[in-house]
């Protein structure tokens, strides 16, 4: 019986983990799970226009769009990834579900969508 007990408590645990994990999924990431979880990997998507973006973990982008081939900057302030080309773009909160990346303004209004491809769709 105290197997039986000690189970449950365990899978109440569990239950209770995972429970927490999914509730977090689609909530804005901190600067650190930006970091983690899309620096060195690539967003395809639309902000305005369509475009093809690697953030390099030194802090560089390599980006394609209809315009063709273009670099710029990113950083992280207060949990929004912050873009550069050239000139300050814009600070957004990011918010992951999956694959699908949202672009939070400051006013949490979507500003872009993508999606999150691992890695260097490049090769650079």
């Amino acid at each position: 019986m105290r197997g039986l007990v000690a189970s449950a408590g365990v899978m109440t645990l569990i239950l209770g983990l995972g429970g927490a994990v999914a509730a977090q999924e689609g909530e804005p990431l901190s600067g650190g799970e930006i970091v983690r979880l899309v620096i060195g990997n690539t967003i395809s998507g639309e902000m305005g226009t369509p475009f093809v973006e690697h953030y390099n973990p030194d802090g560089t982008i390599a980006g394609d769009s209809q315009d063709g081939r273009y670099e710029g900057k990113w950083t992280i302030d207060d949990d929004r990834l912050c873009l550069e080309y050239g000139e300050p773009f814009g600070c957004f909160r990011i918010v992951l579900k999956g694959d699908a990346v949202q672009f939070l303004d400051d006013d949490d209004a979507l500003a872009g969508s993508g999606t999150l491809v691992p890695g260097d769709l490049e090769g650079q």
